[in-house]
């Protein structure tokens, strides 16, 4: 699940571009939509997907304070390693906050994406929630990543 981090990244590599004029309140409003294949482990066997995703980012620089938020949307259709088919649908919100002035910063990104069989193969969902704080001395505070697979 290689894309788990994506939002987050996007979100604060957006924020280290020197084009900020820092004035009361800048904003950066974004809408991406791109085609995905990517192939992930399942229920005891890996599935490929194909399909659709939208990402939309949000982000508010205020004075010395950075809040980015976004919410990335995925339609796929998938085929396992034994050959039965699903439908999955994704949701991933993230938000991060954070000074500008000391590198200190905390996000959290929950992602959850459903599996539907179209045949007789079991349902399944995938969530993963990363919370992360660092403080303004470079040191991790937070770091939870826990990862539920739930096999119908």
């Amino acid at each position: 699940m290689k894309k788990i981090f994506f939002p987050a990244l996007t979100v604060l590599a957006l924020f280290t571009l020197p084009s900020f004029s820092m004035l009361p309140a800048d904003v950066i409003d974004t809408h991406n939509e791109s085609e995905v294949t990517e192939t992930l482990a399942g229920c005891g066997t890996e599935i490929t997907i194909t399909g659709h995703e939208t990402l939309d980012l949000h982000g508010v620089v205020n004075k010395n304070r950075i809040h980015a938020s976004s919410h990335l949307v995925g339609r796929y259709t998938g085929i396992d390693t034994n050959g039965n088919t699903y439908i999955a649908h994704e949701d991933v919100m993230m938000n991060s906050n954070s000074p500008i002035d000391n590198g200190a910063f905390s996000n959290t990104q929950i992602t959850t994406i459903h599996f539907v069989s179209q045949g007789s193969a079991p349902n399944f969902s995938v969530r993963v929630t990363i919370k992360i704080t660092v403080n303004a001395n470079g040191e991790t505070t937070v770091l939870r990543a826990p990862i539920f697979i739930s096999c119908d």
